[in-house]
């Protein structure tokens, strides 16, 4: 009997540690929410990149343009000093790096884009002067690591011509493109290139006079594509 009692007791004894262990093994779990709120209203410059790695800071003064769309950086342009031929010529750009930035923190997704238009050369006291045509050619885009955003469409090629209306260069087809900041650059095609054939003036020299000669590129951005 004593036997009996003492088997009952250890098989009771095992069974009670097993259900003890598994109640412990369960889960229970509840949640709480973490919220945020954007708005559309910074009107705050945004300072240039990097052309060519837009994760780094630029190197030239930007427009200081405010607003939730903002054209941040255009290029000064300079094409040398160049011969007189009598002939139509052909000059590339000094500047390797070329490039315009746009930055859309409207939150949007509408679309926009970005024009230029050129005028005439003129000499300092305006008394001389002539028409020209810059092409840009083969521009690329690039923005910051992380912007997951459909890339804006660069128009390729583009020509402006001395009094004549503005041309699109860069912007967007469709909604959600071309959000944060974005360049368009127009780079050399050759790696050691030492002048720039992806932006050219293009000049009939038996028009002009010897002299030195400023244009002005006049830069529009629109909120619309």
């Amino acid at each position: 009997m004593k036997k009996f009692i003492l088997l009952v007791a250890l098989v009771l004894g095992v069974f009670t540690f097993s259900n003890t262990q598994v109640v412990n093994a369960e889960e229970e779990s509840t949640s709480t929410g973490a919220t945020i709120t954007f708005t559309g209203d910074n009107t705050d410059p945004t300072n240039p990149v990097d052309p060519t790695d837009p994760d780094n800071p630029g190197t030239g003064p930007g427009t200081g343009m405010e607003g939730p769309l903002s054209l941040d950086y255009v290029p000064q342009m300079a094409f040398g000093s160049q011969k007189i031929t009598g002939n139509v010529e052909t000059y590339d750009l000094t500047d390797l790096k070329p490039y315009i930035q746009v930055t859309d923190k409207r939150g949007t997704g509408a679309g926009w884009k970005v024009s230029v238009s050129l005028s005439a050369f003129e000499n300092t006291d305006a008394s001389k002067s002539f028409d020209g045509v810059i092409t840009f050619k083969n521009g690329t885009t690039a923005t910051t690591t992380g912007n997951s955003s459909v890339s804006p469409t660069a128009s390729d090629p583009v020509t402006i011509t001395s009094g004549k209306s503005e041309q699109k260069l860069v912007g967007t087809t469709a909604n959600n493109q071309g959000m944060g900041t974005w360049v368009t650059r127009w780079f050399p095609t050759e790696s050691e290139a030492t002048t720039n054939d992806s932006v050219q003036l293009t000049v009939n020299t038996a028009n002009v006079s010897t002299d030195s000669y400023k244009a002005n590129l006049n830069w529009i951005i629109s909120n619309a594509p």
